[in-house]
């Protein structure tokens, strides 16, 4: 990802903020001729922490996977008799 705009020009430019809210662009932003940060749409934002979310569930659900009962049922078992 090359960078769009520079912190000087986003400062001075309010219309790059309203293309990002209301056209949904990504704009990568440079400090220093390097990329710094990104300006994203919040839809863009709220799905990034979804994904982020999912991970989180999914290697939760990996390590219940591999720990067993005081009685030596493995969870996927016990969470069928559960009916989950």
């Amino acid at each position: 990802m090359s960078c769009t705009i520079s912190v000087t020009d986003l400062k001075r430019d309010s219309d790059v903020l309203g293309r990002v809210q209301h056209a949904h662009e990504r704009v990568t932003v440079c400090r220093n001729g390097r990329e710094a940060f990104a300006v994203v749409p919040m839809a863009d934002l709220e799905l990034l922490e979804a994904l982020e979310g999912f991970v989180d569930l999914k290697l939760a659900l990996e390590r219940l996977r591999s720990w067993k009962d005081e009685d030596g049922v493995p969870l996927d078992d016990a969470l069928e008799q559960l009916g989950l």
